[in-house]
């Protein structure tokens, strides 16, 4: 499993603490929540931690490599603390986007909201070019008016990811909005 970090804040009142969020990266397939289970180990390897300024290029804050080992307990076994929410309760129809830019229109089956992103599963018509697909102009609306962008992350034929730039809290979302015209409500619990 790969994935990147991203700097949450650093130097604030404690020398050399940089606090990072490992966001994992790796298409999803419907058995793929195994991975965090409880128990699993996850090794994550920093090599030279660095950034990187516009018109400077990448700066090295320390040199070397390091490695963890991340034990997930106390996940339960009921996904207590790995949670999301299937908005999809009967398939409904939108557009996505091929590789060459065109459009097909796809039923969609499935749209999982985690905190940090959505899984999307689609089927196209029998007789479409078989292709993976962007579904694009993906939005969440929170019950206090806000709107968090989903953006594009990765897929394959019939399943896409999207990510969130910030985690969400599930309980506030409203509801998801897909290309104007659908509009996925919570679901009741």
């Amino acid at each position: 499993m790969s994935g990147s970090c991203h700097t949450v804040r650093y130097d604030e009142g404690e020398p050399n603490v940089l606090w990072m969020l490992y966001e994992p990266s790796f298409i999803p397939f419907p058995d793929s929540r195994a991975t965090f289970r409880d128990g699993n180990v996850r090794t994550i390897t920093f090599t030279d931690l660095c950034t990187w300024e516009d018109g400077v290029g990448s700066i090295v804050f320390v040199e070397g490599t390091w490695s963890f080992d991340i034990v997930l307990n106390d996940i339960g076994s009921d996904d207590s603390i790995i949670r999301f929410m299937e908005f999809v309760t009967e398939p409904v129809y939108c557009n996505g986007r091929g590789l060459m830019g065109d459009y097909q229109e796809v039923l969609l089956i499935s749209f999982r909201l985690d905190a940090f992103g959505a899984v999307i599963t689609y089927m196209q018509s029998p007789d479409a070019n078989p292709e993976a697909l962007d579904i694009m102009d993906v939005q969440i609306i929170m019950k206090d008016g806000s709107v968090m962008e989903l953006m594009p992350q990765s897929g394959i034929v019939g399943v896409f990811t999207l990510r969130l730039d910030a985690p969400v809290v599930l309980s506030d979302v409203d509801y998801v909005q897909i290309q104007e015209s659908i509009l996925l409500p919570m679901p009741i619990s």
